[in-house]
């Protein structure tokens, strides 16, 4: 059976595959080096959840990505991991997977496991259409440093949410009106998803385990001090160890928290 809607404004919040960027003229369509495999399973563990998240690098664990173990309570966990396929020799995601969980825990019991894609690009310079606008991942929304979503696509939400409303009380859906979203998304949140982009680059795609090693290291070294000291100049000290091109991709990223609640 076909039947067909209409509406005079649409939000495009559907995702990776997204119908609605590739039915309208706004071109999302995802290149397949923007993309992570992920996998994900809820486990039960010998290993008793402490609170701690635990973040896991390098090429052979999960190349050009990292994976991850969050306590849930009591004897569960999520753990899973992203793997870039132009740095991993062709090897599937789900045998990287099987490799950490068998380190993480080799008696673990998998209750339940899902399987996707992380998203890791700029973000789209056109995101408003007449009568329509793209919101999360299928507006490339997602940050590029860590995957995730939930947060860059709450605050496009609620932006696209009052550009909408306001267009539709004034009975004005084009492009000229909704290009307001676009610009405050570009000026916000997706000038600081375009920082991360250059640190991710570094991060996941430059850098081999020894860089890796050098710049958590690094890390540890400069919370320690801070802690001890409470004074950050002195922890500065730290970040001598940090290979240069990874400072000067740092830095920005650091400057531009302060801007990033949206102000509308």
């Amino acid at each position: 059976e076909v039947w067909g809607a209409g509406a005079r404004f649409v939000g495009g919040a559907d995702g990776v595959e997204t119908l609605m960027g590739r039915g309208s003229e706004l071109d999302s369509e995802w290149r397949a080096d923007y993309l992570f495999s992920c996998l994900e399973a809820r486990i039960r563990s010998r290993r008793a959840s402490d609170r701690k998240i635990e973040f896991y690098f390098g090429l052979e664990v999960a190349p050009g990505g990292y994976a991850w173990a969050f306590p849930r309570g009591g004897n569960e966990w999520n753990v899973g991991l992203g793997v870039d396929a132009a740095r991993s020799d062709r090897v599937p995601a789900y045998v990287f997977f099987e490799r950490f969980l068998a380190r993480f825990d080799p008696e673990a019991e998998i209750l339940e496991k899902i399987a996707g894609a992380a998203c890791r690009s700029r973000s789209l310079r056109r995101i408003a259409g007449d009568g329509v606008l793209l919101v999360g991942d299928a507006a490339h929304q997602g940050n590029p440093m860590t995957g995730g979503g939930i947060m860059n696509a709450m605050e496009a939400g609620d932006l696209a949410g009052r550009v909408g409303a306001e267009a539709l009380r004034d009975g004005d859906a084009a492009e000229t009106r909704l290009a307001r979203y676009e610009k405050e998304w570009s000026r916000t949140v997706g000038a600081s998803n375009d920082r991360y982009l250059r640190l991710a680059d570094l991060l996941y795609r430059s850098y081999g385990d020894d860089d890796l090693e050098k710049i958590w290291t690094g890390m540890e070294a400069f919370f320690r001090r801070r802690e001890k000291s409470g004074s950050v100049p002195a922890a500065l000290a730290a970040a001598l160890s940090f290979p240069p091109d990874f400072v000067r991709a740092a830095v920005p990223v650091l400057m531009s928290f302060q801007n990033r609640r949206i102000l509308f």
